[in-house]
C-alpha cells in the first residue's frame, strides 16, 4: 500500500511541473536564465510599432503539440492591431481572444519562436496581454503576462509607486492606495483563464473592497482610461 501511494505521489508531482518555459528574446537568442512562466513583464517603449519576441521551450521528455492563445485584457482606445507568429505562420488575430489554429510540433528541448507585434495610432497607449501555452486538447500548460506601455507622451505626473495593491484575509479583502493624480481608477479581477470575475470603479485615495473569491489564482489590474497602471497576482485560499 505504501508503495502504491509513493508511485501515485511521484506521478502527481511530475504532472505538477510545467511542460514549457517562456523566455524573452535578447537579439542573439533567448534569455534562458530568466523563466517568465506565471510572471508579469513590464515593458516601456517609445515607438508606435512595438515587436515582442519570445521563445517557448518544450521541457517535457516527449514531443508536444503546442497551441498558443493570446488574450488582451485591456488596451487603450488608440490600439489598432497586432500580429502573432510562431514556427508555422504569422496570424492576424481577430478579437481580444485568439488561439493559433495550427499546433507547432516541438520535440523534447525544442523552442518555438513567438513574435507578437503591435501597432498603435499614437505613442500614449498601453496594453495588458497574456500568452498561454496549450496542449493538443487546448488545455492550459502555463502562461506569461505583459504590461506594455508606449511611454512617449505618457502623463509624467503619474508614478507607478503611488498606487499600491494589498491583499488581506486570505486575499478576499483587497486594499488599494492611490496617491497619484488619477481621480478615477478601474479595478478588475481576472481568473487564471483570463475571464473577468469582478470589477469596480475607485474614486477615493484609499479603498477597501471585499470579494467572495473561490480558491484559485487571480490577476488584479488597476487601469485608467484603458491604460494598465498596476497589476498583482493573488492566490485565494
Amino acid at each position: 500500500m505504501k508503495h502504491l501511494f509513493l508511485i501515485f505521489f511521484l506521478l502527481f508531482s511530475l504532472k505538477s511541473f510545467s511542460q514549457v518555459e517562456f523566455y524573452l528574446g535578447n537579439g542573439s537568442g533567448y534569455d534562458t536564465l530568466n523563466i517568465l512562466n506565471g510572471s508579469t513583464v513590464n515593458l516601456n517603449e517609445s515607438s508606435s510599432f512595438v515587436e515582442l519576441t519570445m521563445g517557448c521551450k518544450n521541457t517535457s521528455s516527449d514531443s508536444l503539440d503546442l497551441f498558443i492563445k493570446r488574450k488582451i485584457f485591456t488596451s487603450s482606445w488608440s490600439f489598432l492591431n497586432d500580429q502573432l507568429c510562431d514556427n508555422n505562420l504569422c496570424y492576424s488575430p481577430s478579437g481580444s481572444d485568439f488561439t493559433t489554429p495550427i499546433a507547432t510540433v516541438l520535440g523534447s528541448g525544442e523552442i518555438t519562436i513567438l513574435k507578437s507585434s503591435f501597432l498603435f495610432s499614437n505613442t500614449n497607449t498601453s496594453i495588458y496581454v497574456r500568452y498561454y501555452a496549450l496542449d493538443e486538447n487546448l488545455n492550459m500548460i502555463d502562461s506569461v503576462d505583459f504590461s506594455l506601455n508606449n511611454a512617449t507622451g505618457i502623463n509624467q505626473k503619474f508614478n507607478p509607486s503611488e498606487i499600491v495593491i494589498s491583499s488581506l484575509q486570505n486575499n478576499s479583502e483587497i486594499f488599494v492606495s492611490n496617491t497619484s493624480n488619477y481621480l478615477k481608477l478601474n479595478l478588475k479581477i481576472y481568473d487564471i483563464l483570463g475571464n473577468l470575475i469582478k470589477e469596480s470603479v475607485l474614486y477615493e485615495s484609499e479603498t477597501k473592497l471585499y470579494f467572495d473569491l473561490a480558491k484559485g489564482t487571480y490577476i488584479i489590474t488597476i487601469d485608467s482610461n484603458g491604460q494598465v497602471l498596476k497589476s498583482k497576482k493573488i492566490v485565494a485560499l
